[in-house]
């Protein structure tokens, strides 16, 4: 990979968080070790595809993840309708809560 290419690298543990725009950015940068997920490098594989999924996806995607906390996650289509009383707040939080 040339310093021109701004790729994530398929060694970067964050690879399947690329792109995702402002939510694909907070996410990357969100200190999941605070939140019963746990930090990115020990999250279950069906939990990287399916936050992959909704990061990329352009239609309006929110999940909650782990019984009983359900932390949330949601893409760009999703903080109109959050609007600027929950966003961004809502990232990483228990589903209750937002």
């Amino acid at each position: 990979m040339n310093q021109s290419d701004t790729r994530a690298s398929p060694l970067d543990p964050l690879a399947f968080l690329a792109g995702g725009g402002e939510m694909g950015e907070r996410t990357r940068a969100f200190d999941w070790s605070k939140t019963p997920v746990a930090p990115v490098a020990e999250w279950q594989h069906s939990l990287r595809t399916a936050v992959s999924i909704c990061l990329g996806s352009l239609y309006p995607i929110i999940m909650w993840w782990g019984n009983p906390a359900y932390t949330t996650f949601y893409n760009d289509g999703y903080i109109p309708i959050f609007g600027v009383t929950k966003h961004p707040g809502a990232l990483g939080r228990p589903g209750w809560k937002c």
